[in-house]
């Protein structure tokens, strides 16, 4: 989970480790230095960073064993393959990679309908939410960004750099050589005021709950 880890302390930890390291890696086997090292790196990563644990399949439901049955095979046709590098062998593997696929699309989707016809029918709407949360990714939001050569990972500091990066490839547009269209004329639009007040009340009144 990166976006808790402990920055600061990592990056001190590693410091000190540096000055260690460097007086004594001389005098060492490149293999000591390698373990050494290594292990530094599990231990400052156990320490800093948090982890969780996560299920492999919890987001594919309806990936049965058939499906299974068939990517095995797909990776034995690939590697053979890849072994003997035969056009016959390639044409092979493309062939049921064709197949694999489109064997999976339909399950995913032949699941996903009894899902809603389930909700539908019984009038539940639990499955296919839960159905639903279970395609969403990790909610580790914005990952820490770099700027000026330091690593910011509060949000306020996070939310300023992409602004700031948001602006440097805005595109301002000459106002003054507007081309006008062929065709019935209708009146100009008035001037549009829009105010700092103005765009702070629309975000304020922004439902979070809703998609952007």
């Amino acid at each position: 989970m990166w976006s808790k880890a402990d920055w600061v302390q990592l990056k001190n930890l590693v410091m000190e480790y540096k000055d260690r390291f460097m007086k004594q890696c001389l005098s060492r086997s490149v293999e000591t230095n390698y373990n050494d090292f290594k292990s530094f790196v599990d231990s400052v990563m156990d320490a800093c960073i948090p982890t969780k644990m996560t299920s492999s399949r919890d987001n594919m439901p309806w990936f049965n064993n058939t499906l299974k049955r068939m990517c095995k095979k797909k990776q034995r046709l690939f590697n053979k393959a890849k072994k003997t590098k035969r056009a016959q062998h390639w044409e092979q593997y493309k062939s049921f990679k064709r197949d694999t696929l489109k064997a999976i699309r339909k399950r995913r989707w032949s699941y996903i309908n009894d899902v809603l016809l389930l909700g539908l029918d019984k009038g539940d709407t639990k499955p296919f939410w839960r159905y639903v949360r279970a395609q969403r990714q990790d909610n580790a939001g914005v990952a820490p960004l770099l700027d000026n050569g330091v690593l910011h990972t509060d949000s306020l500091s996070k939310a300023c750099i992409l602004n700031k990066q948001f602006i440097s490839v805005f595109t301002r547009e000459d106002a003054g050589d507007i081309p006008r269209l062929q065709g019935l004329g209708y009146p100009n639009i008035a001037d549009l005021h829009i105010s700092t007040e103005g765009v702070e009340k629309l975000l304020c009144n922004l439902n979070v709950s809703k998609a952007a």
